[in-house]
């Protein structure tokens, strides 16, 4: 039974949360607020030819690659050093340096901290912002920590190496390598052979194309297959997979769910050749498939769904 002693004591402590929360919160943007913005930016363009491959190292660093029709490399970059005290973050955005070179083919783009010996640590927060305008024949190689990538437009090999950095790709044609520690991975409209080791990561792709193998623990993946696909082969572990909008009788299915469920559509008539609490297995076999899915996890569920 609520007496009007309690009800009145459950108002108060409301009363003094919200109270709390309101100032916790304005603290914080206050404290947001009174950073003071430091930043150095530098362009430069290097003329490109056949056979050049771009090449980036960035530290907490947003990186943005998109192409044009020049035969030029266009690299804009800013370095940004934000602290409480402006003088502080004037004399420590000296600190930030950066290398943008042609070393024989290939055209190197670095953002660093460089300290001198003896000298005390930065105390301001760093950050870097990238645009890179390249031919749409240029290979890229990106390696990039606390950050993210945006690559976009690429007919060329595209790899990505990185940690705590959220990947982007849209529309890249060539062939693609990732490999990715905490940091989820979004594509779509990707062609060419395709290769993702990930640890920590949440995977999407949609309107996929050509063979794809994965391998993945700790996370999540989402498939939004369509007619163009050829081979998809997933190993996971601890990692639920879902498998969008399946070709009914373009690919094959072999589905292992170690310590999982599978779940399908019952008209694509599945299967089941084992269902115990150790292992489900699923096939489904056509006379005249084009590819093959085959999908295994463990500790882990596979569900195969249309969407409507």
């Amino acid at each position: 039974m609520i007496t009007r002693y309690s009800f009145y004591m459950k108002s108060i402590i409301k009363i003094y949360l919200g109270l709390f929360f309101t100032f916790f919160s304005g603290a914080l943007f206050a404290q947001e607020a009174t950073l003071q913005v430091v930043t150095k930016s530098i362009e430069k363009t290097i003329n490109y030819k056949e056979g050049y491959a771009l090449s980036i190292d960035g530290e907490k660093a947003d990186v943005q690659i998109e192409t044009w029709d020049k035969e030029q490399v266009k690299i804009i970059m800013e370095l940004i050093a934000k602290h409480e005290q402006r003088k502080i973050a004037e004399q420590d955005i000296e600190a930030l340096g950066y290398n943008i070179e042609l070393v024989g083919k290939k055209i190197y783009v670095r953002n660093y901290v460089k300290t001198k010996s003896g000298q005390s640590k930065p105390e301001s927060i760093f950050k870097a912002n990238y645009v890179l305008i390249i031919p749409e024949n240029c290979p890229v190689d990106l390696r990039n920590h606390f950050g993210k990538a945006n690559i976009k437009d690429v007919k060329q090999a595209v790899d990505v190496k990185s940690e705590f950095c959220e990947i982007q790709l849209d529309n890249i044609e060539g062939r693609i390598g990732i490999e990715t520690r905490f940091g989820d991975v979004e594509g779509k409209r990707l062609g060419g052979q395709m290769t993702i080791e990930s640890i920590r990561s949440d995977i999407t792709l949609s309107q996929i194309k050509g063979p794809i193998d994965i391998r993945a623990k700790y996370g999540k993946i989402k498939i939004d297959a369509n007619n163009s696909l050829l081979d998809l082969n997933i190993v996971a572990e601890k990692t639920d997979i879902l498998f969008l909008n399946p070709s009914t009788g373009t690919y094959d299915f072999d589905l292992t769910a170690y310590y999982g469920n599978i779940t399908t559509p019952e008209d694509m008539k599945f299967d089941f050749k084992e269902t115990n609490s150790t292992l489900n297995k699923a096939e489904l076999n056509l006379p005249r498939q084009e590819g093959l899915v085959s999908i295994q996890t463990s500790f882990g569920n596979i569900v195969v769904m249309r969407v409507e």
